[in-house]
């Protein structure tokens, strides 16, 4: 039997709070007010298992609305193309990854953020067929717009 979870996470959560084993955020948080005494997080340190994604020569793609930024997110329109065959049976894998979706619902481009075991390789062949999801786009104003959103994805066979 094969199972996919995807949770959609905010940009304020990282790759290292999921892998770790935190529960996902179920809920939005609030946005808050930033004001003049506010000072900004301390970065969390990686965990000790965690392998973020190699840096890119090519730089992330601009235009992109980020998830908190639009009134309907991007949805799959049916399952992830995933192929969860790749994976030794009884295996579970966890991965963070971050979607650039255009306003036709394509995926333009996606990275890992954060891989559970070192199992980067496996992961990646697992994903190879990713773009090939059919993707209902954001909307904005009741229009179509390009989106960049970060989900957390658990694979078992």
């Amino acid at each position: 039997m094969v199972y996919i979870e995807a949770v959609v996470l905010p940009e304020s959560r990282s790759a290292s709070d999921v892998i770790s084993g935190e529960a996902p955020i179920v809920q939005q948080a609030q946005p808050s007010i930033p004001t003049a005494t506010d000072t900004p997080p301390t970065p969390k340190p990686q965990s000790a298992y965690i392998k973020p994604d190699k840096p890119s020569a090519v730089p992330e793609p601009i235009g992109y609305l980020p998830f908190d930024a639009v009134d309907q997110p991007a949805e799959p329109l049916g399952d992830w193309m995933i192929d969860t065959e790749v994976l030794p049976r009884g295996k579970s894998l966890r991965v963070v990854l971050k979607l650039w979706i255009s306003a036709t619902g394509v995926i333009d481009h996606w990275a890992l953020s954060g891989v559970q075991d070192d199992d980067e390789t496996l992961a990646r062949r697992a994903l190879a067929r990713l773009p090939e999801t059919l993707i209902q786009p954001a909307f904005l104003n009741h229009l179509p717009v390009p989106s960049v959103r970060q989900l957390e994805i658990v694979l078992t066979r």
